[in-house]
C-alpha cells in the first residue's frame, strides 16, 4: 500500500513543505517497506529515503532484517550521506530494566 502525504514544518522563522510517501506491507503486519521525504527545489532540494527488509513475522510482529538510508541534495541529486544497518539477533518480549537506566543513554 502506497500512501502520499504533505506536511508543513516550521523551524525558527523558516517554513518548509515536505512531500512524503510511505509503502506499507499489509501481509507482513503492516510493516513499513520504504519511505521518502523531499523538500525544496534546485540546489536547495533535499531528499531522505529509507528502505527496510524483514526476515519474517513472529506473533504478528515484523522482524527487521536490514535498514538502509540515504540523503540526496541538489538537482541533479547527489548522495551526501548513506547508512546501512543489518540486524543479526532479535530478542522478543518485554525489555529488561537494563535499557531504561541513565547509563543506557
Amino acid at each position: 500500500m502506497h500512501i502520499d502525504f504533505e506536511e508543513t514544518v516550521q523551524h525558527k522563522e523558516h517554513t518548509a513543505i515536505w512531500k512524503s510517501w510511505v509503502v506499507l506491507a499489509p501481509e507482513e503486519g503492516w510493516a513499513v517497506r520504504e519511505f521518502q521525504r523531499a523538500s525544496g527545489r534546485g540546489s536547495q532540494r533535499v531528499v531522505h529515503r529509507t528502505k527496510l527488509w524483514y526476515s519474517g513475522v513472529a506473533n504478528g510482529v515484523p522482524l527487521v532484517q536490514a535498514i538502509e538510508t540515504e540523503t540526496l541534495k541538489g538537482e541533479p541529486p547527489k548522495c551526501t550521506e548513506r547508512a546501512a544497518v543489518e540486524i543479526s539477533q532479535i530478542k522478543l518480549g518485554d525489555p529488561s530494566d537494563y535499557y531504561f537506566t541513565s547509563f543506557a543513554f
